[in-house]
């Protein structure tokens, strides 16, 4: 049974039931102590590790035996919520999308979860390693945490997390909830891991479990004016406007597409449509480090934001698909490659509009036109 598990680890997740014989959790504690036994289908024992995290729905643990996998436990006073959306079921669902389950980019559900008088309590899956994606959109996280890094890895980073939104996309499953704090990465290879994966929209056989929530600033206007994320069944269209918010904070280390001078917050003008990207446009970009960038990325890269945030605005089909996007990022690397785009991640100036290369001049960064 051991090394079957250990096998798991790297391939799938064991089927886990958790032993009720321990004290009594008040509902602000709502968690299980390192140490106590889960067993699997047949009543063998593994035993509960450290806890590694802790969130709103339920408490993330370590196998003792088996680190690289974990189980989430839902809290008990989160688990009423969970049955009424059909987790139970979502999670089965889940384990059936073989492509999704044996892609090691996805802490994807793998078993359920069970005491042992067979009450659903979670789902086992796959542990991912590196740092939360949110460290590339913070200038300062970057420069303590990357600071070897190029602007190459940044759309090297692209590129993964693309190709994760297409297995998804391929897979008929939605992100939904896509924001940093829902994607790791791995500094090294630039590797991009998706958590949080049991919030994810899923359908297969005429049956859809939809995602419940979202991040506003993440959202495009059609969702945000529906009020309600749990009664929406989000759409690839809807998908790519989040995705490209992600990609821009990406490449331009934070800053967000629809932020401008004098402008209100950014969901405020996600629904009003008030970015100000592009020529046209009544809006500013704010001056700064963020406005050099900018200025520094390939007209290429430009053109899909400004088609995807403006003329996708109001008119979804416009949206930048995923493959496209993929295309141009593969293209950007080539080019920051032979010299014709700056490698900086901070530029230290804007970019002189009649610059053409790179290649034998250090005193400006400029694009190929």
């Amino acid at each position: 049974m051991m090394a079957y598990l250990k096998n798991l680890a790297a391939r799938n997740i064991p089927q886990i039931h958790v032993n009720p014989a321990r004290k009594h959790r008040s509902r602000i504690e709502c968690s299980y102590d390192s140490g106590e036994e889960v067993f699997d289908p047949n009543g063998t024992p593994q035993t509960l590790g450290r806890m590694i995290a802790r969130g709103g729905e339920g408490s993330i643990y370590e196998l003792a035996t088996i680190p690289d996998v974990l189980v989430k436990i839902y809290h008990d006073f989160a688990m009423q919520k969970a049955l009424e959306r059909g987790m139970p079921d979502k999670i089965e669902l889940m384990r059936g999308m073989v492509e999704i389950t044996e892609n090691k980019s996805f802490a994807w559900p793998r078993i359920s979860v069970f005491d042992s008088n067979r009450k659903w309590i979670g789902y086992a899956m796959r542990r991912a390693k590196g740092h939360m994606l949110q460290t590339v959109c913070q200038p300062q996280l970057v420069r303590e945490r990357l600071s070897y890094w190029k602007r190459r890895d940044l759309v090297a980073t692209c590129i993964s997390l693309l190709d994760g939104f297409k297995s998804m996309h391929e897979n008929n499953v939605l992100m939904g909830d896509v924001n940093p704090a829902n994607l790791m990465l791995s500094p090294k290879d630039k590797k991009v891991f998706f958590i949080d994966c049991d919030s994810y929209q899923v359908a297969k056989g005429g049956k859809i479990h939809i995602c419940p929530v979202g991040i506003p600033m993440y959202q495009p206007p059609e969702i945000l004016s529906s009020g309600y994320f749990s009664r929406i069944c989000r759409t690839v269209e809807n998908e790519l406007f989040s995705v490209a918010v992600i990609l821009f904070k990406i490449l331009t280390v934070g800053a967000h597409p629809y932020s401008h001078i004098n402008g209100a917050d950014p969901i405020s003008n996600i629904k009003s449509g008030r970015c100000p990207l592009g020529k046209g446009s009544n809006f500013s970009m704010p001056k700064g480090p963020w406005y050099v960038i900018w200025s520094h990325l390939p007209s290429k890269v430009k053109s899909e934001f400004i088609t995807t945030f403006r003329d996708g605005h109001r008119n979804p089909r416009r949206r930048t698909s995923i493959a496209r996007w993929r295309d141009v990022m593969e293209v950007y690397a080539r080019e920051i490659e032979k010299g014709w785009h700056s490698d900086e991640i901070f530029p230290k100036q804007k970019k002189l509009s009649e610059y053409r290369g790179v290649q034998n001049d250090n005193q400006y960064n400029g694009e190929r036109k």
